[in-house]
C-alpha cells in the first residue's frame, strides 16, 4: 500500500515488537525530559551525537560539505566545549527566538542527515547479529506521511486526470496510515516498520527524507533515538558499540548518562 517504503521493509500493525522499549521508559520530569524518557534503560553507555550546523535539505540530495560545521568549531570561537547537555544556543549563540539565524546555520531537528545516518548505520553494523531484521518508530505527527500536509509527487507534464489519481491514492494512504495501530510512548505515538539496516537511511514518503525517530535491531543489541524537536540523536548500546560512535572521525558524539537533559533543539529549555 505504501510504494514509498524501502525495499523489504514492511509497516506493522502488530507493535507488540516495540512493548520493551515503552516499558523501560521513564516519566518525563517536569524540570526538563530526560533521556531516560525517550531511550530505554538498561544499555552499559548512551551517547549523543551532534547533528552537524549548516545542513537542512528538505530533500534527500548530496550535502555540500564546505556547509557543513561542527559543534565543537562553533563553541570553540565562543570559548565554550562540548558537553552532555549543551544546547545549539550556548555553543553558537543564535537564540531559538532568531529564526532567520537557525535558517542559515541550525542543525537538521528531528532527524538525522543522511550522510550522518549512513556512517552511524555502517557502525552499528557490526555490533548486531541481525542487521536484517530492524524495527523503525516513526512519528505519527510527520506531515510527510499525510497528503493532508504536502502536494502529491506527480511527474512533470501529468495530465489532469493523472494528478486526480495521485491525490486520491493519496487520501487511500492516509486511510490507512490512520487505520494503522500505533506504538503509543508516554507523549509520542510512532508508526511501526520492520525491515533491514540499510532502510533506516532510505525512508522518502513524496519525495521527503526522513530518519526514523527510535531503531533497533532484532536481537536489541543497540537504539537510536532521535526527537522530533532536537537537533542530535542519541543511542544506547554496549560500551564497544559506543566507543566506536564517539571515536568515529564521521561523527561528531560524545559519551552522556541516561539522566542527561534531554537537547531542546530550535526551543528554549525550561531548565536554562
Amino acid at each position: 500500500m505504501l510504494d514509498w517504503l524501502p525495499a523489504g521493509t514492511e509497516l506493522r500493525r502488530d507493535v507488540r515488537a516495540a512493548d520493551w522499549v515503552v516499558s523501560k521508559l521513564r516519566p518525563w520530569d517536569p524540570e526538563g525530559v530526560r533521556l531516560g524518557s525517550f531511550a530505554p534503560r538498561g544499555f552499559e553507555m548512551y551517547a549523543r551525537i551532534f547533528h552537524p550546523a549548516g545542513y537542512r535539505p528538505a530533500f534527500s540530495e548530496a550535502p555540500d560539505p564546505d556547509s557543513c560545521v561542527r559543534w565543537a568549531a562553533l563553541g570553540a570561537d565562543r570559548g565554550i566545549r562540548l558537553s552532555a547537555d549543551v544546547s545549539f544556543s550556548e555553543i553558537s549563540g543564535i537564540g531559538p527566538e532568531d529564526q532567520h539565524g537557525l535558517d542559515d546555520i541550525g542543525p537538521s531537528d528531528g532527524q538525522l542527515p543522511p550522510v550522518t545516518c549512513e556512517a552511524l548505520s555502517r557502525i552499528l553494523r557490526s555490533h548486531t547479529k541481525t542487521p536484517h531484521v530492524c524495527w523503525f518508530c516513526l512519528w505519527e505527527g510527520n506531515g510527510a506521511y499525510w497528503s493532508t500536509s504536502h502536494s502529491p509527487l506527480y511527474p512533470d507534464g501529468a495530465s489532469a486526470s493523472e494528478i486526480q489519481r495521485y491525490w486520491a491514492l493519496g487520501k487511500a494512504e492516509d486511510a490507512y496510515l490512520a487505520a494503522t495501530p500505533r506504538v503509543e510512548a508516554q507523549a509520542r505515538s510512532y508508526f511501526l516498520l520492520r525491515g533491514p539496516l540499510v532502510a533506516a537511511c532510505a525512508i522518502e514518503p513524496a519525495g521527503w527524507y526522513v530518519s526514523p525517530n527510535i531503531w533497533w535491531p532484532d536481537d536489541r543489541s543497540w537504539i537510536v533515538v532521535t526527537e522530533v524537536d532536537g537537533f542530535s540523536t542519541y543511542i544506547g548500546g554496549t560500551r564497544t558499540a559506543i566507543e566506536d560512535v564517539v571515536a568515529s572521525s564521521e561523527l561528531e558524539a560524545i559519551e552522556v548518562p541516561l539522566s542527561v537533559r534531554m537537547d531542546p533543539g530550535p526551543y528554549r529549555p525550561r531548565w536554562r
